[in-house]
């Protein structure tokens, strides 16, 4: 795979001259499927001290938590343009006093919504026209695992580390730790920039996404330490990086298709994993892309993708590629606070909700390619640690629903002699797809909502 830097018309040209098996494209950024409000409603942050909102007055929000201010907490502020009508999003750290600093032209911006994203430890928040030295105190996360609401309604009624045994699961993702609780997890190298990198710290997360996703599927917590486990503890786990970092206040950046691509070469050949996790995509196809997917289940690989938090969009790739699992989430009633930004995934539509406090989520893309559902609100896993202490945080998104349908899916196979022992071609990918649709349970929900039902770790 070759990335060049060329005038749109001369790779056109030379497409044309190109043999036929060769595959010439724009790069196609890919973010991650994580539901961050601003990012499902088009916004793009950019730091507090670009100037982009001008100056005159001050925001300045202390954020607390019961411990006391909490320091290097993202917090992102939608400035709303009193002329135009148009939007902003500023975002910053908050320092050692917890304190977030913002300056705007009061004639022309107002400060419409902030929303805090803490690293772990404590929930999000939202606050409606946030006012110059307001404090916002941020409610501690729960500690009451290893089990948690999302494992329950997959049928599950105990953890253990051995759930998942034999089965291989690739992550391309923002990278994976590092993490007490996920030092089973195998690095399987950096792909950016159409280079491939397997240094040392390669693999560690440019955020926390990737941490977290893998974290829900295979986290061993310490006994009694009454942190949250992975679904499928006991399955061999490889994380890829497609993420560059160094965003927006630290966040990860944006992929390409072409790296992703690669990463999925590598995870289906070198690895030769069973299934693979790909919690992000776009509204853009790439056949580059799809062609690496093509070839993944053609080694035996079923894709478990997000289906995107686009309020009602289309399934984004490589969700919608043939062959890959499109996977939309659904929440729990009375799982998290009224405040935070979880909370805002509870939908206004009567058809959303399904018995016992179901519903599906309001950021789901929806449509004919959703195949599945599985819990993605409120999923509390792991994030990166410093101090080599475990760190938990709380996401929403189809990103966290897509791996939990995963892990559930691992945990099915690694019971099933029969697959064990099929070859790595298409055949093995088509074997895992009928397994995974034999123990879909429907909810009541439109098929566009819930595609053919919830995941369950029942066989």
């Amino acid at each position: 795979m070759l990335f060049i830097d060329s005038d749109p018309r001369e790779i056109n040209a030379k497409r044309r001259d190109a043999h036929a098996d060769l595959i010439v494209e724009p790069q196609v950024e890919r973010t991650t499927a994580r539901y961050l409000p601003f990012r499902a409603l088009g916004l793009q942050r950019v730091n507090a001290d670009s100037g982009a909102t001008g100056i005159g007055a001050a925001l300045e929000l202390t954020i607390k938590s019961a411990a006391g201010p909490v320091s290097g907490v993202a917090v992102n502020v939608a400035m709303s343009n009193a002329r135009t009508g148009a939007s902003t999003v500023l975002t910053t750290n908050t320092d050692a006093n917890g304190l977030a600093a913002f300056t705007y032209d009061a004639s022309v911006w107002v400060p419409a919504t902030a929303i805090v994203h803490p690293h772990g430890g404590v929930w999000s928040w939202t606050q409606l026209y946030p006012k110059d030295g307001m404090t916002i105190q941020l409610a501690d996360l729960p500690r009451s695992g290893p089990m948690g609401w999302w494992h329950s309604l997959l049928g599950m009624t105990k953890y253990t580390e051995q759930r998942g045994s034999g089965i291989r699961v690739g992550v391309v993702d923002t990278g994976a730790g590092p993490h007490p609780y996920l030092g089973q997890v195998q690095a399987a190298g950096a792909f950016l920039n159409g280079a491939a990198n397997d240094a040392a710290g390669a693999t560690n997360d440019v955020a926390d996404h990737g941490t977290h996703v893998a974290g829900i599927i295979a986290a061993r917590p310490a006994a009694g330490s009454q942190d949250f486990g992975g679904i499928a503890a006991g399955a061999d786990v490889f994380a890829a990086r497609v993420y560059p970092g160094g965003g927006p206040a630290g966040d990860e950046g944006t992929a390409n298709n072409g790296d992703i691509a690669a990463a999925i070469d590598a995870l289906s050949s070198a690895h030769q994993v069973d299934l693979m996790n790909l919690s992000l995509g776009g509204a853009q196809p790439s056949e580059i892309e799809m062609d690496a997917v093509s070839a993944a289940i053609e080694a035996g690989v079923l894709l478990i993708c997000a289906a995107g938090n686009g309020n009602g969009a289309p399934v984004i790739y490589p969700a919608a590629y043939p062959g890959a699992v499109a996977v939309s989430a659904i929440g729990l009633n009375g799982t998290f606070p009224a405040g935070s930004v979880d909370a805002l995934s509870m939908p206004q539509q009567a058809d959303h909700f399904a018995a016992n406090g179901i519903y599906a989520a309001s950021f789901n893309n929806i449509g004919p390619a959703v195949v599945c559902t599985g819990p993605g609100v409120a999923i509390i896993s792991t994030v990166p640690s410093a101090d080599g202490q475990p760190a938990y945080g709380a996401m929403s998104g189809t990103s966290m629903a897509s791996p939990v349908v995963c892990a559930s899916l691992a945990a099915v196979l690694s019971e099933d002699a029969q697959y064990r022992k099929l070859p790595r071609d298409a055949s093995r990918a088509q074997y895992a797809w009928t397994v995974l649709a034999r123990g879909l349970r429907p909810l009541g929900l439109n098929s566009q909502y819930q595609g053919y039902g919830m995941a369950s770790t029942a066989p």
